[in-house]
C-alpha cells in the first residue's frame, strides 16, 4: 500500500488532538482530512472561523468510521515535505506535492492536479459501479451453473449406483467382485470430478464475498467519502476489481474448466453373462456448457467465450480481381497504394518505369511515366505520392 495511507484509528483514540496537547481530556467529535486532526466541539469552533482552515472539509467521527478502512487511512499531507498533496502521479499511482517532483518524483511524467481528477471521479466512478455489477452477475451466472452441475453429476451418480447395486443382486453369483470393482472406480471418479466441481464453487464464492465487499466500499464511499477520498478510493477499488476480473477469465483459458461431465456405463445387451465385466465399462464423457453473459459495450473488457483464438483461425477469400492487358509488354506489379478518389496506384517495378492507375472497379485506366523503376508507392494526399 502507497506512503498515502496511514493507520486506522481504533476506538480508543479520540482525544482532542488540540485539547491533549494541552493536556485537556476532551473527547473528538470532528475530523479533519485536511489538518489531519481530531477537534472536539469548542476547537471545531475555532477551527472553522479561521481564515486558514475555514474551507477544509470536516467529517463526523462517526461518518468517518463507517468508511472502508483504506479510504479513511488515507493521508492529506506529504511526510517528507509536510505539505498538502496537489499533484497525483500515474507512473506510481499515489498522490504527492510540488516538492515531490524534483524528489522522489522527478524521473516521472503525466502529473494530474487532484482537483482535476475530483472533476473526473463521477464519471469514473460510475463505470467502476458498471463494471463491478456486470462482474458479480457474470460471477453469479457461473456460480448457479456450477453448482446445477454439481447437482447433476450427484444425482447422475446416485442413479448408477442403485442400477449398479440392482444388476449386482440379480447376477450375485458371477456379479459380486465386478460389483465391487466398477464401485470403487465410480468412487473414484465420482471424487475427482466433485472436488473439481466444488473447488470452482468455492472459488467463485470467494470472488462473490469480494466482490460484494467492493459493492459495500463502493456505497460507503459515496455516501461518506469526500472528493479526495473518492479519487484515491476508486484507483484502490479499480486495482481490486481488476485483479478479480482476471482471476474470472482464467476459467476460459481451460477448455475443461466448464464443462459438464456426464458419467455413463456402456456396455452390450444379450452377452453380459459373455463378458469378463459384467456390469460395463465405466465412461465419462465432456458436454461444453452454453453460460450467458452479461455485456456491456461501454466497459473496458467484457468476458466473451471466444476471446482465445489463434493466426490458425484466420481465413483469406478473394475479394475481387483485374487484369491489364498490353501486349508483349512484362509487368512485375509490386506496390500498391490507394488514392482519394478510390483509384489504385500500382508501382511496376521492371524496366517500364511506370506507375498504372485502375478505377474502384479494377479497370486499367492509364500510366503514369517516371524516370527510374519504383518498387513501391504511397499515396501522402493532396495528389501527391512518394515513391
Amino acid at each position: 500500500m502507497g506512503s498515502y495511507f496511514s493507520n486506522k484509528m481504533d476506538d480508543s483514540d479520540i482525544q482532542c488532538t488540540l485539547c491533549s496537547k494541552r493536556d485537556i481530556p476532551n473527547a473528538a467529535v470532528i475530523w479533519c482530512a485536511v489538518c489531519d486532526e481530531k477537534l472536539c466541539q469548542s476547537c471545531n469552533e475555532i477551527h472553522k472561523y479561521l481564515k486558514i482552515s475555514s474551507s477544509h472539509e470536516v467529517t463526523a467521527l462517526d461518518v468517518y468510521k463507517k468508511l472502508p478502512t483504506f479510504i479513511s487511512s488515507l493521508k492529506q499531507t506529504c511526510d517528507s515535505h509536510e505539505e498538502h498533496f496537489k499533484l497525483y502521479c500515474p507512473a506510481h499511482r499515489e498522490p504527492c506535492c510540488y516538492k515531490c517532483t524534483t524528489t522522489k518524483h522527478k524521473t516521472c511524467h503525466g502529473f494530474q492536479t487532484l482537483d482535476s481528477l475530483i472533476e473526473q471521479s463521477q464519471t469514473q466512478f460510475l463505470d467502476l459501479e458498471c463494471t463491478i455489477d456486470e462482474l458479480n452477475i457474470n460471477i453469479e451466472t457461473v456460480f448457479n451453473n456450477r453448482t446445477a452441475a454439481l447437482i447433476e453429476l450427484d444425482d447422475q451418480v446416485l442413479d448408477l449406483a442403485m442400477h449398479i447395486k440392482k444388476t449386482g443382486e440379480k447376477l450375485r453369483e458371477k456379479l459380486e467382485s465386478n460389483e465391487k470393482e466398477i464401485l470403487q472406480q465410480l468412487s473414484v471418479v465420482h471424487s475427482k470430478y466433485k472436488a473439481i466441481f466444488e473447488n470452482t464453487v468455492e472459488e467463485l464464492q470467494t470472488m462473490k464475498a469480494e466482490i460484494k465487499s467492493l459493492q459495500k466500499n463502493i456505497e460507503e464511499m459515496k455516501e461518506f467519502a469526500s472528493e479526495y477520498q473518492f479519487v484515491l478510493g476508486s484507483q484502490e477499488i479499480r486495482l481490486k476489481l481488476k485483479k478479480e476480473k482476471d482471476n474470472f477469465c482464467k476459467y476460459f483459458e481451460n477448455d475443461h474448466q466448464l464443462s459438464q461431465k456426464n458419467v455413463a456405463l456402456k456396455f452390450t445387451p444379450g452377452q453380459i453373462l459373455n463378458q469378463d465385466i459384467f456390469l460395463g465399462t465405466l465412461v465419462v464423457e465432456e458436454v461444453a456448457c452454453e453460460i450467458p453473459f452479461k455485456k456491456n459495450a461501454s466497459l473496458e473488457a467484457a468476458f466473451p467465450l471466444d476471446i482465445f483464438q489463434n493466426i490458425e483461425s484466420v481465413k483469406m477469400h478473394t475479394s475481387s480481381q483485374t487484369k491489364i492487358l498490353e501486349g508483349k509488354v512484362t509487368r512485375n506489379l509490386a506496390g500498391c497504394t490507394f488514392l482519394e478518389n478510390d483509384q489504385m496506384l500500382l508501382s511496376d517495378w521492371s524496366d517500364n518505369n511506370e506507375l498504372l492507375i485502375l478505377d474502384k472497379q479494377g479497370e486499367h485506366l492509364r500510366n503514369i511515366v517516371l524516370d527510374k523503376k519504383a518498387f513501391d508507392v504511397v499515396y501522402v494526399g493532396n495528389h501527391c505520392v512518394c515513391q
